[in-house]
This record gives structure tokens, sequence and C-alpha cells, in this order.
């Protein structure tokens, strides 16, 4: 099994200065606020039990923060399969050509 360091990031906070964090996969959570609006929270984690970290602002309309999500997705996508190619580049550099025959 190959393991995915992440994708980093750096959470959206409104308070503090948060560090930056490594990410492998994203979800949308839905709160209702105190005046009855409902907000959607991007948040990413890393690993089965990881922290959920903010993405970015929370979103009041699903297509927008749909339309987010897959950005965000893809660019996880796309630093997974830029990790796992430069993994093979290095592990076929480290093999040692058999000598041939001439």
């Amino acid at each position: 099994m190959q393991r995915f360091s992440g994708l980093e990031i750096k959470p959206y906070s409104q308070l503090t200065e948060l560090p930056r964090v490594r990410i492998d996969r994203v979800r949308v959570e839905v709160q209702r606020t105190l005046f009855g609006e409902v907000e959607y929270h991007l948040v990413g984690t890393y690993g089965d039990e990881g922290r959920a970290y903010p993405i970015c602002q929370p979103f009041t309309e699903l297509p927008d923060v749909w339309e987010r999500k897959e950005e965000i997705e893809s660019a996880i996508f796309k630093a997974r399969q830029e990790e796992q190619y430069a993994r093979k580049r290095k592990d076929a550099g480290n093999l040692e050509t058999p000598a041939r025959p001439v």
C-alpha cells in the first residue's frame, strides 16, 4: 500500500493564525446558525481519524460549496498523482541496469 503525504494547505480562520497542515480528503459539513440560516463548511482531514480543518469561509449556497469541494478534490488527486509518479521515478533511478551480452 502506498502512502500519500497529503496536500498542504493553510486552514481558514478569522480569529487566529493557524499553521499549514496536510489533508488527504475533503467533506462538507452543514450547520444551522442561531438565526436559523444554513451554512455549509468545507473541511479537510488527514487519515481515518484526522482532525478537521476549515478550508475556506462558510458558504450559504450548496452549489457554491460543491464547486469549491470539487476544486479541492482535484488538487488532492493531482498532488497524489505527482507524488506517486515522483516515487516511481525515484525507484526506477535506483535500479541498476543488468549487464547485457554483446
